[in-house]
């Protein structure tokens, strides 16, 4: 007896074409914070925590956790760039930038200039601290790294700006400071705002940063849209009275990025706007819902709320979407982050959740592994049979120093 491997048998199943009717299978990723980002690059898989946990797998299946070994270490941000995983964020009140070659061990890199010291469009002199980098590009041989700060409260124009830094070199170590721009997050905050977190989602040669920023029970979100050479640029700006949650929200679908605003004005209105080469189009869905990320696959966009997903197939516009097309998918945990890779839609979520589409249908009389694949069990399986011998020559060898003592004794 091996111990539980909690594998159960799988009877006849059939496979299902349509995404509507995948299953969806629950995997260990060895974390427990909530999953932020998540890239799929060189043949790995790899989701970052904002409570500075990292998990990863090669084959889709097994996964490794670790952490940087940093503690209050909050992470943003990972990228695979010229052989090297970067991960960015804060130690603190501090901004962390960090480097890693296999995802065991991690080397801080100092960034220059921090704080910042710069003059304002008043004539003012300005100082800000990056208490966090938010996102990192790699465009043309140039990394450019992007750092915000706490709010800066402007007295005189009775308004909360949050500061953006920009820093670029042709090598990581190399970062020099290059710019800083100034985000107007609200009109209407006093000196009690604080930034409460970002997210910053790329392609091949653009970026959107989304700054939030709370003060009570308000709430004020903005996205900047980003492109090298170009002037940062703020797109959308909302502050949510209601409630402290935020309204706006970005994400990528293939080589395309998309910002929505959440409109609670007179009705639940998503717009939801599609920023890429060839156009900007504006998509707007009826509802209250605000998605948290998207894929494509087989065929088919498909994006994520929460807890939901929806999908648009060839011909079809999201614009004739309602909430009735939503499909139900969890409600034990929060979707953060949707993703392919290895042929399959991965989901990722709150307290360490990793989903994986799996196109097995059940049958009444079969039951699905539901936490485990199988190659994960025989994985702990050898796991478990290796600590069994291990605890047999460990007692072999405590029962013959034993019998040596006692043949010394005759």
């Amino acid at each position: 007896m091996l111990g539980d491997t909690n594998i159960t048998a799988i009877a006849e199943n059939t496979l299902v074409t349509e995404i509507e009717n995948y299953s969806w299978v629950t995997q260990e990723s060895g974390v427990k914070g909530k999953i932020v980002k998540v890239i799929y690059e060189n043949n790995m898989l790899i989701g970052i925590t904002e409570s500075g946990e990292i998990t990863y797998t090669a084959d889709g299946e097994i996964w490794e956790a670790c952490t940087t070994g940093i503690e209050d270490c909050m992470l943003c941000d990972v990228c695979f760039v010229e052989g090297r995983y970067i991960l960015t964020g804060s130690e603190g009140s501090n901004g962390l930038l960090m480097v890693s070659n296999d995802l065991e061990t991690f080397t801080k890199i100092e960034v220059p200039n921090n704080p910042l010291s710069y003059t304002a469009s008043s004539g003012r002199e300005v100082t800000c601290h990056m208490n966090c980098f938010t996102g990192m590009m790699y465009f043309n041989g140039k990394y450019m790294l992007f750092g915000t700060s706490s709010p800066v409260i402007s007295s005189e124009m009775a308004n909360a700006f949050l500061i953006l830094g920009l820093w670029e070199a042709e090598t990581l170590e190399g970062l020099a400071f290059k710019n800083v721009y100034s985000c107007l997050l609200s009109s209407t905050f006093s000196s009690k705002i604080t930034y409460v977190g970002g997210a910053f989602i790329r392609n091949a040669d653009k970026g959107l940063l989304l700054v939030t920023g709370k003060e009570e029970s308000l709430c004020a979100d903005s996205i900047l849209y980003i492109e090298p050479g170009v002037v940062p640029k703020i797109i959308k700006t909302n502050i949510n009275k209601a409630s402290a949650a935020p309204t706006l929200g970005v994400f990528k679908v293939r080589n395309s990025l998309y910002a929505q605003e959440l409109n609670t004005t007179e009705f639940p209105q998503l717009n939801l706007q599609k920023l890429d080469i060839v156009e900007n189009s504006l998509l707007t869905l009826k509802s209250g819902i605000i998605f948290t990320g998207g894929v494509y696959h087989n065929d088919a966009t498909v994006l994520f709320t929460s807890h939901e997903m929806l999908v648009i197939k060839k011909g079809e516009s999201i614009a004739d979407k309602t909430e009735s097309d939503l499909i139900e998918i969890t409600y034990e945990n929060t979707i953060t982050y949707a993703t392919t890779a290895f042929g399959k839609i991965y989901l990722f979520g709150s307290n360490g959740m990793v989903l994986v589409s799996s196109e097995e249908e059940k049958s009444n009389e079969s039951l699905a592994v539901s936490t485990m694949s199988a190659r994960k069990a025989l994985a702990d399986a050898k796991a478990y049979t290796d600590s069994q011998i291990t605890d047999f020559e460990e007692a072999f060898a405590t029962l013959a120093a034993r019998v040596e003592v006692l043949e010394g004794k005759e």
